[in-house]
């Protein structure tokens, strides 16, 4: 909802290392700089490092795709039991309403 009011986001997925993602709305594209740091070997040995690149994107195609992953997330944590029905619905509500206007 925010990249879609033309407000940048910031993404960190957390797990064996820390992989940060923002977008940075730019006229019919996005910017987005990915960061990763950290990360764990086959035996599981944490090391530090880290890498930074840069990417331009297409707009409606960043979008789409976020809104999609969104409602997959929640859906799955509905079919897990993770969330409610009722919590998935007020997740997704503003992200629905995106992608009816869009």
């Amino acid at each position: 909802d925010q990249l879609s009011r033309g407000e940048k986001i910031h993404l960190e997925f957390v797990e064996s290392c820390c992989v940060t993602i923002e977008l940075v709305p730019l006229d019919n594209k996005v910017n987005c700089n990915l960061g990763y740091f950290g990360y764990s070997d086959s035996n599981k040995n944490f090391s530090l490092g880290s890498s930074y690149k840069q990417f331009q994107l297409d707009r409606k195609e960043v979008l789409e795709t976020l809104t999609d992953f969104c409602i997959k997330i929640a859906d799955m944590a509905t079919e897990t039991g993770y969330i409610t029905r009722q919590e998935r619905d007020d997740f997704i509500s503003p992200v629905e309403i995106h992608k009816i206007s869009s």
